[in-house]
This record gives structure tokens, C-alpha cells and sequence, in this order.
């Protein structure tokens, strides 16, 4: 969440007033990226808590990851990227704010789903301070547990990929920042179920490109 790929990040993939910089606008982003972050999903599968294996908190590298269902050209306001074939697209670019929301979920497992935002990124932070600061606020849900935080990139820019527990789902939280357009790609599974879904949401991070004037 391509925050709360965050991307949900996964997002998170990033929320500010236009116009605005400063403390206060990077206050409004983090704001808006954790309800992103925490979003429930609207249908919910029984989850049940499973050990954290190291592959399930770390995505699969080579160029053809094992396990990615197939995925297909999807191009919003600001950037181009590809998501599950199949998948039913329960919002497409709502604008509920200062910022765009995508959101898929798995026909076949309706606790599955992959939510792409995106904005023009005013405030003057870059991606790891947009992440720490939507990690600090979700960090205060109930049932929250990091099991990663760390910096990567996305086409040689800097980015982040976090991946959390919280409301009985696993997250991958994604945060970019890309022609000056801020991104959330948030992958959301239930544990037991995360692993098989980690790879997809991992390819469709890779495959966010900002639109650049």
C-alpha cells in the first residue's frame, strides 16, 4: 500500500492539502493514510492467528515470482499499474478528499483485497516520514504487531514496505513518492492466507509508474 501499499499500504501507500507544506500538511497526510492502513475490509473470513514465517513477511525477488496471479493494465488519474485479473474493483478512483482510491477484492476470498491511493505530494516529507508517521498513528490500533518496516526502492526512487497485523488481517503497506505524486499500494489478507497473496501484492507495487507532466 504501491498507506496505509501500505500500501495498504500498502497506502500506501500519502494525504495533504494542495497548497499547503509543512508539519501541519504531513500531519493531514499521515491522518488520512492510517484510515487507509485500517481500513476494514467489508466482508470478513474467520482469521485465525498463525506464526510469522520469514517468507510470509518477506516478497519474493526474481523477475517472475513464484505464485502471482495474473494481472492486467489498470490507469488512474495520476499513474498507471496493474492489478488481479479477476478481481471485482469495488471503488475506481473515488475522490473523497485530496486524493484517488482504487480498491480490488478477491471474488474468491472476499477477505483479499488490494487498495491503491494517490495524490499530489505537497507536504515536505518523503516517503519513509509519510510512513513512519501513518506507522506511529496505526501503531495505537487494537491488535496492532509489526513484523517489518523497512526502506526499499521502486524504480530507483526511495519508497517503503511495511507489513502489519491489525483488526485480525495481515498488511503490506507500500509508500512511494513519484513525479511528485504520493502513492499507497496496501495488500490485505488474513494471516493464514497472506503468504499465497504476498507475491501479487508485491507485483503490483513494482508495477505503479506515476504520471509525469
Amino acid at each position: 500500500i504501491l498507506a496505509g501499499l501500505a500500501i495498504v499500504a500498502v497506502a500506501a501507500v500519502l494525504i495533504s492539502d494542495p497548497g499547503s507544506s509543512g508539519p501541519d500538511s504531513s500531519k493531514a497526510e499521515a491522518s488520512v493514510r492510517k484510515k487507509h492502513a485500517t481500513k476494514e475490509p467489508e466482508a470478513k473470513a474467520g482469521a485465525s492467528e498463525a506464526p510469522v514465517r520469514e517468507e510470509e513477511a518477506e516478497p519474493t525477488t526474481s523477475s517472475q515470482p513464484a505464485g502471482v496471479a495474473p494481472l492486467e493494465p489498470f490507469h488512474g488519474h495520476l499513474y498507471a499499474a496493474e492489478v488481479p485479473v479477476g478481481w471485482t474493483p469495488e471503488e475506481v478512483e473515488t475522490h473523497p478528499s485530496t486524493y484517488y482510491e482504487s480498491h480490488w477484492r478477491n471474488p474468491e476470498d472476499e477477505n483479499t483485497s488490494v487498495l491503491i491511493d494517490s495524490q499530489i505530494h505537497t507536504a515536505n516529507s518523503d516517503a519513509v516520514e509519510d510512513a513512519e508517521g501513518v506507522r506511529e498513528e496505526t501503531s495505537q490500533s487494537s491488535g496492532y504487531r509489526e513484523l517489518a518496516f523497512e526502506e526499499t526502492t521502486l524504480q530507483g526512487l526511495q519508497a517503503v514496505r511495511w507489513v502489519f497485523e491489525v483488526e485480525a488481517d495481515r498488511r503490506v503497506d507500500y509508500f512511494v513518492i513519484s513525479c511528485g505524486i504520493g502513492f499507497g499500494v496496501l495488500g490485505s489478507s488474513s494471516p493464514s492466507t497472506f503468504g499465497r497473496w504476498a507475491p501479487t501484492f508485491h507485483a503490483g507495487y513494482e508495477s505503479v509508474t506515476g504520471i509525469c507532466d
